[in-house]
């Protein structure tokens, strides 16, 4: 049934439908109008031939042939507004079928973005965390190299005073 309505996003082919929908109301409304036209049609045809014809033994061919004629439009009719009803049917219910969908696709992405947010947030805490190590380490290191120095000056001494002892 989304084949017929076209390519494009889920709104978009809802759309369609809710159109498509519109449609096919207004063609069964004119339907039903076109059928209660037909009766009063006949209905006038039947009360002028029963006004203008002299009563007569037979039955009247003419008569049967209009009668004939109006119960195959009224059929016709019927039968284009049984079409168009379960056509409607039809689209209620895959619109009613897309609108959960549509629900459905809603509560993921919400669901998605929320869980978007919280990695985001992590990744910002990880970053953060990162960064201060990283200081920490730059500190350490800055504090070796003065340790490093201070004990080759400490050994320089003990050397000097070693020497100067001997």
């Amino acid at each position: 049934m989304l084949e017929m309505v076209g390519e494009g996003p889920l709104d978009v082919r809802l759309k369609k439908f809710v159109e498509e929908k519109k449609q096919l109301l207004e063609e069964i409304r004119l339907l039903k109008i076109d059928l209660e036209n037909e009766r009063d049609k006949v209905a006038v045809a039947e009360r002028r031939r029963t006004a203008q014809a002299p009563l007569s033994n037979g039955p009247d061919i003419n008569a049967y042939d209009i009668q004939r004629e109006a119960t195959k439009q009224v059929n016709d009719i019927k039968y284009k507004l049984q079409k168009a009803e379960q056509e409607l049917t039809n689209l209620e219910s895959t619109n009613s079928r897309l609108e959960g969908q549509v629900k459905r696709y809603k509560q993921s992405q919400e669901l998605a973005e929320q869980t978007e947010e919280e990695l985001k947030s992590d990744k910002r805490k990880l970053n953060r965390e990162n960064r201060t190590l990283r200081d920490q380490v730059e500190e350490l290191e800055t504090e070796k190299g003065h340790l490093k120095k201070r004990l080759e000056k400490l050994r320089q001494v003990r050397i000097t005073t070693a020497v100067a002892e001997v």
